[in-house]
């Protein structure tokens, strides 16, 4: 999905209440992205023993 914005004065400019649903959608999409990825994350180890743990899903 794209959003383009244009600064030229022929523009129609769309009412919120257009534009509202696309930016809840974009929330939505946004908010899965960031739990999936923290909750789908496993454990790992890295560079001189640094480790990232995986958020206990199971214990929340």
């Amino acid at each position: 999905m794209w959003i383009a914005f244009s600064t030229a004065d022929s523009a129609p400019v769309l009412p919120d209440a257009v534009l509202s649903p696309v930016f809840a959608a974009v929330l939505d999409a946004v908010e899965e992205a960031l739990l999936n990825s923290l909750f789908m994350a496993t454990t790992t180890i890295g560079v001189e023993g640094h480790t990232s743990h995986a958020v206990p899903y199971d214990r929340l």
